[in-house]
Formats: structure tokens, sequence, C-alpha cells
């Protein structure tokens, strides 16, 4: 089977990694004895592959020698992962570790339904190297009532969004790239690349929530929550709803339009194939949208994809909770082997060979070793997750023609960039759990639809509005402007 090709226009690849394990039974006593060998279970959503259950039993080798542990890996579908662990939550199901995040599997909802639990008195005691390696700024962008989580998977944490576009067709048609700034800008692009090449109008599933964050929207509870802030704009923060906001109206009227002039494809591109934007190595999709950039991200892109994109980075990096908060591991509420676990936890983000076995999988069948550092992915390849699920990436190998200081760069993008009003702000959503989970039902429902300019716009605006009206949305917004102004005053803003 050919390596899949991944969209070149998104900052990641959608795949993850999981791992599973039976019950705790009487491995639960033993949990501090190094003598004993407990099995521990690990939910991440990724794709069933075939290789899969080599990659798992070269990876527990190392665990069992190393921390006297097997784990069960179990992949989950990454589109099913939200709903499969709620069904293991509310069963009250044990297992170890899950991916929790503020965008899949909500980290915040897990604390407050008492899924998950802190962590603060393991980290330090049984995870020592890991916990040091982070620092503080970060740990507490996960805080939740003074409290520690989720293992932050250390990646590109600040987020800086901007227009992607393969560098194939940037050269081909000479055009600087850093042009493209508006959506007049992007139109006039697509314009361009259609002028040779019709068939290219295919645009990634959804573009909105990047091009939020590129005229300064800040979507702090996740792209299916309306709930925003300005994060550019001077004293308190103020909560509105996106989707009423002037921005969004220019952006799904453009939408339209491009689909009508027929710009833009004429049906619905669902999430889960989203990543289908190369057919026979033809690209069909002339410009995407990047929420996040990340040194070397061009050379990860082309190793992954064959199509080498050129990036115009716009607003610079912004710290968020969000931010720090897109990519944890957190032990559930229901494991019996909870300081195992967190040794589990700190030998994937400190054992460089574990933790590239599980992100590229085996030597010789997966990959191709060219130095100590840097690999080549195989054609034939079997095994591929996303590397930022599973722990820290600094220790991960380089692709092709990444810089040596790639991981360097990364940590000086994290260290120095603008900071958000609302860092380490952690709403507490209980008071509006059933207005809010009403909203992001309507959000799924319209918002695609919106995004692509797929449909009848004119009518099913309004009709969202109202939706969310219907929902709570006004509740919601209440509700989170009530915390911003208790967090903010009790910080000394």
């Amino acid at each position: 089977m050919k390596m899949k090709r991944w969209i070149a226009f998104l900052a990641a690849i959608c795949i993850l990694f999981s791992a599973g394990c039976a019950k705790g039974g009487e491995d639960s006593a033993a949990t501090n004895d190094p003598n004993a060998e407990v099995t521990l279970k690990w939910y991440v959503p990724c794709a069933t592959q075939e290789d899969n259950g080599m990659v798992y039993e070269a990876a527990n080798k190392i665990i069992k020698e190393k921390i006297n542990a097997e784990v069960e890996f179990i992949p989950v579908e990454f589109g099913s992962y939200d709903q499969k662990l709620q069904v293991i939550n509310a069963g009250r199901d044990e297992y170890d570790i899950s991916f929790t995040s503020n965008w899949l599997n909500n980290y915040y909802q897990n604390v407050e339904k008492g899924n998950i639990i802190a962590l603060d008195e393991l980290l330090p005691e049984y995870a020592p190297e890991l916990y040091q390696q982070i620092d503080q700024k970060f740990w507490d962008g996960v805080r939740v009532q003074g409290k520690i989580y989720g293992v932050i998977n250390q990646q590109i944490l600040a987020r800086e969004g901007g227009w992607s576009v393969p560098e194939k067709f940037a050269q081909e048609f000479n055009y600087d790239v850093s042009q493209i700034v508006t959506l007049e800008d992007v139109e006039e692009w697509i314009r361009l690349v259609q002028s040779k090449y019709p068939e290219c109008n295919t645009l990634p599933a959804s573009i909105w929530p990047t091009y939020a964050q590129m005229v300064g929207i800040e979507e702090f509870l996740g792209e299916s929550a309306p709930s925003a802030i300005r994060y550019n704009e001077e004293g308190k923060p103020v909560v509105f709803n996106q989707f009423l906001s002037d921005e969004f109206k220019e952006y799904i009227q453009t939408r339209k339009k491009w689909n009508e002039e027929g710009l833009t494809q004429k049906v619905l591109v669902e999430p889960e194939n989203a990543v289908e934007q190369y057919k026979n190595d033809q690209i069909i999709t002339p410009i995407g949208a990047m929420n996040t950039y990340k040194p070397g991200l061009e050379d990860e892109t082309e190793a992954q994809t064959k199509v080498r994109p050129v990036f115009n980075r716009i607003g610079g990096a912004l710290l968020t909770t969000s931010g720090a908060a897109a990519s944890l591991n957190s032990i559930a509420d229901t494991s019996k082997n909870p300081e195992r676990t967190m040794m589990l936890l700190n030998l994937v983000n400190t054992d460089k060979e574990l933790y590239n076995l599980l992100s590229f999988g085996i030597e010789g069948r997966h990959y191709t070793k060219l130095n100590d550092t840097r690999i080549e992915l195989s054609e034939e390849n079997r095994y591929i997750v996303a590397n930022w699920a599973i722990g820290s990436v600094y220790n991960s190998y380089l692709y092709g023609n990444q810089a040596d200081t790639t991981w360097e760069e990364t940590k000086e993008i994290n260290n120095n960039a603008t900071i958000s009003p609302i860092y380490g702000f952690a709403p507490n959503l209980t008071p509006v759990n059933v207005q809010l989970t009403n909203c992001k039902t309507a959000v799924k429902e319209y918002l695609d639809t919106l995004d692509q300019g797929v449909g009848d716009t004119d009518d099913l605006y309004p009709k969202f509005i109202q939706k969310l009206e219907d929902a709570g949305v006004q509740e919601v917004i209440d509700e989170m402007q009530k915390q911003i102004d208790e967090w903010y005053e009790a910080n000394g803003k």
C-alpha cells in the first residue's frame, strides 16, 4: 500500500496514535513495586493500520525493560474518538491514558466531570525529567483551578496562522506569496491558478477558524463554540459571538461568491476526507489555511506529501491557553496504576528510542535513517501517526532538509510569542453545559456548509443564528464574560 498523501496546507496530519490494555485487577496492588508487572491502557485517536501491531510489540519490549509494564495499543478512528471516550467515561471503564485537548476529548469538560486526575503530586515524583523539561509558564497555561490535569506534548505551542500554496505554483507563476493577505488576494490567486489549471477548485474543509485568527479573533472555547475575544485590543477583553462578527459575515459571503462562480467545489468536503487533496500526484487545491506555523514545516510537509508548500505567515505568534492545551495526555480517574502510568508518560517523553519508534515505526521498513538525527519516510509505509500527539517532538528525528536548529527555533517562538490577554484562563463550563452543548450542535449542523459556501448562504445564515439564540448562546457569552471579569480582577490585570 503506497504511503498516504496528506494535506500540504495544514500544520499537522490528522491521524493520531492510540493504545489500550486489560483491566487493572491484582496489578493495582503492586503499582509502586518495580518487580511487579502492570498492564496499562492508552486511548489516542488513530487509524487502524496494517503495521500497528509490529510497532506496538517492539515498543513494549522497551517499556517492559524500562518500567516493567506492558501497553496494549488499541487504535480508535479519529472521527469517532470523542464519542468513544464519552461512552468509556460514562461507563466508568478502567483505562489509564487518554489524549485530551481544547479541540478533541475536551480537557476542561473532562476535569469538570472528574474523568481525569490532578497530576501535581505525580509529576515531580514519578516524572521528574518530564516535569523539569517544561517551563512553568506553559504548565500555568493548562492549570484548572490551580491544578495540572494534563501532560503537555511539547511542540509548537504558540499559534501563527497564514496562507499556504504549493511551491510549484508559486514558482510557475512567479508569484510573491507575501502578497496573499486578504480574501480578495486569495481570490486573485485562485483565479490565476485556475487560468491554467481549471481543475484546481478544491479547498480544505475548514478555513474560517484559521482566518479568524488572522483577523485577530481568538476562539478561546474552540472553533465549535460561540465565544471569542479580540486578542489585539487594549483593555479588559470583551466576549462576543464570533459568528455575528462582520468578519464572519464577510467570509461566508465571499465563500458563497467563490462557489457560485465555480472557483471552489460545489459539494461539501467532509473533514475526514479533507486529506484527499492529491490524486495521482495532481494537486487539486490552489491554497490552504495554515493555522500553526512551526520551523521546518515546509520540509516536514514535503516529506509527508511530496508537495512542498510556501507560507505567508500573518499576525505574529500568539501564545494562548488553547495553544498550551492543544495536545495533552491525561491520566484517567479509573486508572488503577496512576504512578506507573506517569512513569510511562515520563519514559515516552524522555526516551528518544521509544518516542521515535512510536512516532515513525521500525527502521528499514517505515523509514530510512540518513544519519543519527535525520530520516526519510518509506514510500511503502503502513504506519503513519502524528507524533505531536504522543509526546515531545523535541525528541523527534528530523525530515530531509529540516534545519538542525528546528527544535531550538520552535522553543524560541514559544518563548517569545505575544501572550493572549486571557492566557491561563480556564473556563468553568458547568453553569452553561446544556447551552454550550446545544450551541455546538448548531455549529456542527451549519458551520461546514457556510464555511465552504455550499448551499443557500442567505437562507442558512439567519437559521444558524436563530438556532444559536434558541440554544442559549447569550447565556454562554454572559457567563464567559463574568468569569473573565473575575479572573481579570483576581490576577491584577
